[in-house]
């Protein structure tokens, strides 16, 4: 005997009889066995690799992500003619910091990314304690000329710490223990504190923590505030 479920005039009518339940009822227990048993295989398995597996596949991880950053160190030094910098020491009080035709990779890079004609703001710098040269002051009537200077040794520093070749035609360089950076020009209202308030909290927490391996790197100091 057939029970009638629905009727709609689009669809037709939906109808069902004792058997069609017992199926569907032997369909949902099969259905939730194999659920558990899907859920309890997947646990075990998962229990193995965790206890067997797990170390190996993070080292596999470790290895891969350390490939692809050196494939990407090479592609770009080799792309963009780096040169491999001549590492020094800090050994008693002698280091130096030299840079001969130095560039800032990231614009460059940028600028032929989207086809437009690179701009090079090449520069050469020396920092020896040989000299006495362990100050370097940038002074020009185009601002930007000395934020690009800034920010290219900052890189370049940042490249020479990662083991990547240096965007120069000849770069002699020290590991340094901290690079530290104050730049830009705002105030912290929520704190209350004024433009150059900030600028001394900021240079306080640089005098505080560098040594004299560290590389420090000063952008408009006291920008903002009048005469």
């Amino acid at each position: 005997m057939a029970s009638v479920l629905r009727t709609s005039k689009a669809s037709g009518v939906l109808f069902s009889t004792s058997a069609l339940d017992t199926l569907s009822a032997a369909w949902r227990t099969l259905k939730q066995s194999y659920k558990e048993a899907e859920e309890a295989l997947v646990h075990e398995l998962s229990s193995v690799l965790a206890s067997t597996y797990v170390r190996f596949l993070n080292e596999l991880v470790d290895l891969i992500i350390t490939a692809n950053i050196l494939i990407g160190f090479a592609s770009i030094s080799r792309e963009r003619n780096f040169v491999r910098p001549r590492l020094t020491n800090f050994e008693g009080h002698s280091w130096s910091l030299r840079l001969i035709n130095a560039v800032d990779p990231i614009p460059a890079r940028g600028a032929r990314v989207r086809g437009y004609e690179e701009e090079r703001c090449a520069f050469d710098a020396e920092l020896t304690s040989d000299s006495g040269k362990s100050l370097l002051l940038l002074s020009s009537e185009d601002a930007e000329v000395n934020n690009t200077i800034l920010h290219a040794m900052g890189v370049i520093v940042t490249l020479n710490q990662m083991g990547c070749f240096a965007p120069c035609e000849f770069a002699e360089l020290p590991v340094f223990d901290s690079i530290l950076l104050r730049t830009g020009s705002y105030d912290q209202q929520l704190f209350g504190r004024s433009t150059f308030m900030t600028e001394m909290v900021e240079m306080r927490l640089i005098f505080s923590n560098m040594t004299r391996k560290s590389l420090v790197l000063i952008d408009d100091l006291c920008r903002g505030t009048s005469n």
